[in-house]
């Protein structure tokens, strides 16, 4: 079945991802925490259950090995509302919430905190700090290199860091889908110190070539049909010849989305393959992967789907207008 757009939807909102200011804060990440409430204390009390025939309290423990006795499970609880926030094995490390990653983060470029963003009740945290030089890629098209760290005391995350691209026009954030360095939960996060110049180089490296590739897709031209074409390539019509009316809307969300967004993208920046491909990242961020039940925009909601690997229309689109 072939579905055709009837109409452009609004024009797309503009977020900043993370909540932060895309601005050099001159503030620690402790700081951050601290006005965001993340530098909440934890502790691991044992995972127990009561006996509903005896109705006694059971501590299930390790039966064999060096850690024979001991509990098999432990929660993770903030001690300041006491929100279970994980649940772990007796081997997972104890650590003060997320502190030492945040003191070692500062450690390691100090005073370029951005943004933090906390999600659920703490169960994962993601944070941004400004690393490296600005971008200027002609027409006031602005790129600004910074660095995103993942971490979680549920588990979901492991530690860590993403390079980031933020095009400043639209907030578009333009998220690196494999991380420089990552590590499992350990109570020795001082091993990222020795990463420092790991991290840079990688940092810089990344930015150039995507700064080279931007410049590259500036230079050709797209048309509107191509555009289209594009956009029914990422988001085909569906097999069936009677689909259902909401798998339907869904479709023409999506590419209304794609289209409000070239609209923006054409008259700021020409017709190009470096406005499409922003186009279709910046509609995926700001309205495809955010979109909550009921239709509510939430931010926090692309952010997280995004580095959960979710955000998979823009690393298509960037494939076929490179291949193209």
């Amino acid at each position: 079945m072939s579905i055709e757009q009837p109409g452009y939807m609004a024009r797309h909102e503009h977020h900043i991802l993370s909540g932060g200011d895309l601005a050099e804060t001159g503030k620690s990440l402790l700081d951050v925490a601290r006005d965001a409430g993340a530098d909440f204390n934890v502790f691991y009390p044992d995972a127990l259950y009561i006996n509903p025939d005896t109705r006694t309290v059971v501590t299930p423990r390790v039966e064999t090995g060096k850690h024979a006795g001991t509990p098999q499970n432990v929660f993770v609880v903030r001690s300041d509302n006491g929100a279970t926030i994980g649940l772990h094995g007796h081997g997972y490390p104890r650590t003060d919430g997320y502190k030492p990653v945040l003191r070692v983060a500062e450690a390691l470029f100090p005073k370029c905190a951005s943004s933090l963003t906390l999600f659920g009740q703490g169960e994962k945290v993601v944070f941004g700090q400004n690393i490296g030089k600005t971008v200027d890629l002609g027409d006031d098209d602005i790129l600004k290199p910074m660095l995103y760290w993942t971490s979680s005391l549920n588990g979901q995350w492991t530690t860590a860091v993403y390079n980031v691209m933020n095009r400043l026009f639209c907030q578009n954030q333009l998220i690196g889908m494999t991380p420089i360095i990552s590590v499992r939960h350990t109570s020795n996060h001082d091993v990222l110190l020795d990463m420092r110049a790991e991290i840079l180089r990688e940092q810089i490296k990344r930015a150039e070539v995507f700064a080279g590739m931007a410049r590259v897709l500036k230079d050709q031209e797209f048309t509107d049909i191509q555009f289209r074409e594009l956009v029914h390539n990422l988001v085909p019509d569906p097999e069936e010849p009677d689909p259902g009316t909401l798998k339907v809307n869904h479709i023409l969300r999506k590419r209304g989305a794609m289209a409000n967004a070239w609209i923006t993208e054409r008259e700021e920046f020409g017709r190009n393959r470096w406005a499409a491909y922003n186009a279709i990242q910046g509609a995926e961020q700001h309205r495809i992967l955010a979109r909550g039940r009921g239709g509510r925009m939430d931010p926090n909601r692309s952010l997280e789907r995004t580095l959960n690997g979710k955000a998979q229309l823009a690393e298509r689109a960037m494939d076929l207008l490179i291949a193209a």
